[in-house]
């Protein structure tokens, strides 16, 4: 092959991949969690834009100028000067395209063709305009290529997979414009960030050493939500179950201690049914697979352990006793070692009836008997197919699997939604029974209660 024919080839493929369109959920490649943060921050912020394999380019914009606090801040009173043909002045994304055009995001025209994917090199010249920086792009070389120096340069187009990716990342950088000569803007690294300016949001990375669920040194629960992060205390309104021990990325407002909302970092964990446990101690839990044919140990030697919710102070083996119990093993340092184990020890129940503060949920096959009683004030955690629901969702007839801590303040609530169907075709040794070709296990609970019906 010629050089000239090679080089030709080269311009050829750069070109091709300029334009390729955003797949916004490609978490495949996301190794590093990298997507998880820049979906939380931008759904957060400003909501949700791409529920689409591919982002046209209605979508974008409309996500750039609502993320970028553009299309707040424009007058759309004065319609005169839009010029697209093709975008409806009733659409769902007007006032969105129309701010764009005004900031000079976009250039105008007959046509904006906003049901077309957008290209990578669309996306990145948007950006690029939002923050004034176009004219640097020109020189650089103009569209696309200079534009694409351009973002480089902002480091706007670091580890991209996807159209929130990008977006996060405009708003992570801090080049901003310093001074104005001869119409030019000159630009600065300013170590103020679009998310600081905004949004006076800022971040910091750590482990989570005990939340409003499970304080340090055993103290009580509390229904107002905090985590302590790295031992700093911070204000936080949402669930706080399954965030003690991680490490974790949070944002908070800057200057204060309220944390707004956080993302979990690297934090391998391993999910274990009791039922598979071959020995449970202190320093190690085995757990035998397929009737003892394979067995792993996992080392859990100075392990902290949290039954239902709270640090037990005393090995949980010996509380052990409810209907089902799943286990949890956490690993923040990645060393092998596993740093803490939560129990969750549930008791299953067919509702009664429910009442509030103090919760008391009676068992509608025996009365009051094996009934969910909790301190008044105690705080819950309520799901459904790992939605979260409300104490006042649960429902006489329901059927609720509950852990509840040994201090009686803290509970976690499943309401159970699925069921099975059709003829019992076998009952084998081991207590398992046989619907539809599905095997299931018989708890003690149903034991008890409907044994003569199975």
């Amino acid at each position: 092959m010629n050089i000239r024919k090679y080089i030709s080839l080269l311009t050829a493929a750069a070109l091709l991949c300029t334009f390729v369109t955003f797949a916004p959920f490609a978490r495949a490649a996301d190794e590093n969690g990298i997507f998880k943060e820049a979906d939380a921050v931008i759904t957060n912020l400003a909501g949700s834009f791409f529920p689409q394999e591919n982002v046209t380019r209605a979508q974008f914009t409309a996500a750039l100028v609502t993320v970028m606090q553009i299309v707040q801040n424009t007058d759309l009173s004065d319609k005169s000067g839009f010029e697209f043909k093709d975008v409806d002045g009733n659409g769902v994304y007007f006032k969105e395209i129309y701010a764009a055009q005004k900031a000079k995001i976009i250039a105008g025209g007959e046509n904006f063709y906003p049901d077309e994917n957008i290209t990578f090199a669309q996306a990145v010249k948007m950006c690029v305009c939002a923050i004034g920086f176009d004219a640097a792009a020109e020189h650089m070389g103009g569209f696309p290529s200079g534009y694409i120096k351009a973002a480089k340069r902002l480091k706007i187009t670091d580890n991209i997979y996807d159209g929130e990716r990008l977006l996060y990342n405009l708003l992570c950088s801090s080049f901003m414009p310093s001074s104005y000569k001869n119409g030019a803007a000159f630009f600065e690294d300013s170590n103020e960030t679009y998310l600081e300016r905004l949004y006076n949001i800022s971040c910091c990375d750590g482990l989570v050493t005990a939340t409003n669920i499970c304080p340090e040194n055993g103290g009580e629960s509390y229904k107002k939500g905090y985590i302590a992060l790295d031992g700093k205390v911070y204000g936080y309104e949402k669930d706080t179950y399954g965030l003690l021990g991680k490490n974790v990325r949070m944002f908070y407002k800057k200057g204060t201690s309220e944390a707004l909302f956080l993302v979990e970092d690297d934090n391998e964990t391993v999910e274990i049914n009791y039922e598979d446990v071959s020995e449970f101690s202190q320093d190690k839990i085995s757990v035998e697979f397929l009737s003892g044919t394979k067995k792993k140990n996992y080392k859990t030697a100075g392990a902290r352990y949290v039954y239902n919710g709270k640090i037990s102070d005393v090995f949980p083996k010996s509380l052990i006793g409810g209907d089902y119990t799943k286990i949890t093993l956490l690993d923040n340092n990645s060393d092998g070692t596993y740093e803490y184990v939560f129990v969750l020890d549930y008791k299953y129940t067919v509702v009664g009836s429910v009442q509030k503060d103090p919760v008391v949920i009676s068992d509608a096959n025996s009365g009051s008997e094996n009934a969910l009683r909790l301190n008044g004030g105690a705080v819950l955690s309520v799901y459904e197919n790992e939605s979260v629901i409300e104490i006042d969702d649960i429902k006489s007839g329901d059927v609720i699997a509950a852990a509840v801590s040994e201090d009686l303040s803290y509970a976690m609530i499943q309401r159970m939604s699925k069921n099975a169907a059709g003829v019992l075709q076998e009952r084998d040794s081991e207590g398992y029974v046989y619907i539809g070709g599905e095997k299931y296990m018989v708890t003690g609970y149903a034991e008890k209660n409907y044994g003569d019906i199975l």
